[in-house]
């Protein structure tokens, strides 16, 4: 049987878990919604974007 060499990895990187927020279109939403990733009782917020008006 072949001998196996270990392999140690370090490194200096700390990994963070900070969230940031998505930018999806009512397209990307609507998509989510059917495969289950969001529910109709999840949260969201619109902000403006290319075309946005602010509702007028």
């Amino acid at each position: 049987m072949p001998k196996i060499n270990k392999i140690r990895v370090t490194t200096t990187f700390q990994p963070t878990l900070t969230l940031q927020p998505l930018q999806l279109t009512a397209q990307d939403h609507h998509r989510f919604l059917e495969l289950g990733l969001l529910s109709a009782d999840d949260p969201i917020e619109l902000s403006g974007g290319a075309g946005w008006n602010g509702g007028q």
